[in-house]
């Protein structure tokens, strides 16, 4: 399971690449990794190492404290993190089956849509 320090330090990583009007395939040029790379790390299932994050700190001319929410309070972020999952959990434990079907095609249907955006 990703850490949710890893999860609001590679959502930022998105945050500000789609700022810049860039797609990962644009990212992963200027910093040579693929743009399957660039999905894990922003979707948190990879840790990006501190090398890492100084080149897409150039890359995207921000300084590195940019990639971590509440001006680098991770603690505070994995928290907000951790109560969004809570939320999310309790709200889809409370539907009904088919309403849980029918959450989850449309979470993997959005899910898609952006993997196929970001290429």
């Amino acid at each position: 399971m990703p850490d949710p320090i890893d999860i609001a330090v590679g959502s930022k990583l998105a945050e500000i690449r789609k700022k810049r009007g860039l797609t990962q395939t644009d990212l992963s040029k200027e910093v040579g990794l693929t743009f399957q790379q660039i999905q894990k790390y922003e979707k948190g299932h990879n840790r990006i190492s501190a090398g890492k994050l100084l080149r897409f700190a150039k890359s995207l001319n921000v300084r590195v404290e940019s990639f971590f929410p509440n001006n680098g309070n991770l603690e505070q972020s994995a928290e907000e993190v951790s109560r969004e999952k809570r939320e999310l959990a309790h709200a889809f434990q409370s539907m009904d089956r088919q309403s849980q079907s029918t959450f989850l095609n449309i979470v993997h249907s959005l899910a898609h849509l952006e993997d196929s955006t970001s290429v």
